[in-house]
């Protein structure tokens, strides 16, 4: 490795002379990236490794920041676009392709609108297709990569919906070359797109679903949930693809109208009057520690006293209303699960999978570690409790319930940061099951303000230990003869035994 060193004050310019010869600068925006950053004194030393030649950039006061910024080299420029901005290459190739991208707001962003669902496959694929012909020509990625503030040379797509632009929605971002979120197939941008628009459209829109919208797209977003049974005196009523712990602001409302609950909607919120009460759900869209918008759902109590957040204490997310608040307007009886499904039916078929698993030879014991998509995890302990505590709350469990906490440990294999376990996921995800040989099927609880691993996103390489809870009728650890945690994704499985 061959290196040369040069001294540089004040960013004056990031173009400087080697043995009187001047060299192109790696890019030009990375002087104004780095100044309007940091400011200060760097040193800047060029490296030639293997026949490619990059630049070592350390700050020499300061927060002693390091970057690496690579040259993007004259034979892109000579290709006949800008070799700082990808979003020449994508613009030429999207008109090629007969694709309308409009400028966007930002230097670097473009804007396309659909007509409806049905575009985002079109859509993928063209895209699809210019990001591989960008990684086929070779082209560089981003301008630096260094300790923090890493400055990315990517075209950002905007992807909007003609007429579809409520509060609180951001529309999907596409990004050639994605060096950020991974997305880089037709199947992943499509797969994004789609989940991105029918999850706003599913959990916080009011308005009916759009016709082109297949019902089959939107079930899949709550893959894995036990529904939900309403009982009122005389009848009960199934909602398959509901979650008793994570009823949505826009899926509430849809019951309501559905049920013929009396129900009058705004924009950004809906009441439901019952008797001589009314209680108002509103929803907002407040700005979170990462900057992020985050929903929460607010009631109003008919007593009159300040509105509050309406999810509960199990819930995900604060964009849902706890069913209690439901059951104290309507005086119906909601419950966690399908009562009017074949019982029998779904026990039988739990059993039979309990019983593929006891055959199986490759199940684990506690101590033991599993691999599964990119993720190894580790069984580490497991406690039985009526009560959660943490440093600033405590959880307890409902009557003839209780929590079964395992300890877990958990590390990310792959090449970018992931989310352990997606909020909304399909079968192609990792799902996380407990499973019983009496013929009973739970799925984790999210107990806020605790330090469980149903939120939990990683890093490459990052190792964490956290727990998961899943709140099972008591008398389970003591009549069922096996308890096993179950861990799958698409056709892949790794069986834990619990008892």
């Amino acid at each position: 490795m061959n290196r040369r060193k040069i001294f540089w004050a004040g960013f004056s310019c990031l173009a400087f002379s080697l043995c009187g010869c001047a060299v192109k600068s790696p890019y030009p925006e990375v002087e104004q990236y780095l100044k309007s950053q940091f400011g200060g004194n760097f040193h800047i030393e060029e490296v030639s490794e293997n026949g490619a030649i990059y630049y070592q950039v350390s700050q020499k006061d300061g927060e002693k920041l390091t970057f690496k910024v690579y040259p993007a080299g004259e034979e892109y420029t000579n290709k006949g676009f800008d070799d700082t901005c990808p979003l020449a290459f994508v613009t030429e190739h999207a008109r090629e392709a007969g694709l309308v991208l409009e400028p966007g707001n930002g230097e670097k962003e473009l804007r396309v609108t659909l007509q409806g669902f049905g575009e985002i496959e079109g859509l993928a694929e063209a895209l699809a297709q210019i990001a591989e012909a960008y990684e086929e020509a070779g082209l560089p990625a981003r301008f630096t990569q260094g300790t923090e503030g890493d400055g990315w040379n990517c075209a950002e797509i905007q992807v909007e919906m003609k007429d579809f632009a409520p509060e609180g929605y951001e529309p999907g971002v596409i990004r050639i070359p994605d060096t950020i979120t991974g997305y880089h197939t037709k199947e992943e941008m499509q797969d994004y797109l789609e989940r991105n628009y029918l999850t706003y459209l599913s959990c916080y829109s009011l308005e009916e679903i759009p016709d082109d919208v297949p019902v089959d797209k939107l079930e899949l977003l709550q893959e894995g949930t036990n529904g939900i049974t309403l009982e009122y005196e005389d009848h009960q009523v199934e909602y398959p693809h509901l979650d008793y712990n994570n009823l949505y602001f826009a899926q509430v409302y849809r019951m309501a109208l559905k049920e013929g609950w009396e129900i009058a909607a705004g924009e950004q919120d809906f009441s439901i009057t019952a008797g001589d009460q009314s209680v108002q759900f509103q929803l907002v869209f407040e700005e979170a520690e990462d900057g992020d918008l985050e929903p929460k759902v607010y009631w109003y109590p008919p007593d009159g006293s300040d509105r509050t957040l309406a999810c509960s204490d199990l819930s995900q997310s604060n964009g849902t209303i706890s069913p209690e608040i439901l059951e104290g307007i309507t005086n119906i009886q909601i419950h966690s699960g399908l009562k009017l499904q074949d019982e029998q039916e779904r026990i039988q078929e739990i059993q039979d999978e309990a019983d593929t698993y006891l055959l199986r030879s490759d199940v684990k014991q506690t101590g033991e570690l599993a691999e599964i998509l990119n993720w190894r995890v580790t069984l580490l302990d497991m406690e039985e409790t009526k009560r959660i505590d943490t440093s600033s709350m405590y959880f307890e469990a409902d009557d003839g319930r209780v929590f079964l906490r395992l300890d877990i440990e958990i590390e990310n294999l792959g090449d970018q940061k992931e989310a352990f376990l997606k909020t909304i996921a399909t079968q192609d995800d990792l799902l996380i099951h407990l499973v019983t040989s009496g013929g009973h099927r739970y799925i984790p609880v999210d107990l806020m303000g605790m330090a469980d691993l149903t939120s939990a996103s990683l890093e490459p390489g990052e190792v964490k230990s956290g727990a998961l809870v899943f709140h099972i009728a008591e008398e389970i650890p003591e009549l069922d003869d096996h308890i096993f945690l179950a861990l799958k994704a698409g056709d892949q499985s790794q069986i834990f035994r619990i008892k």
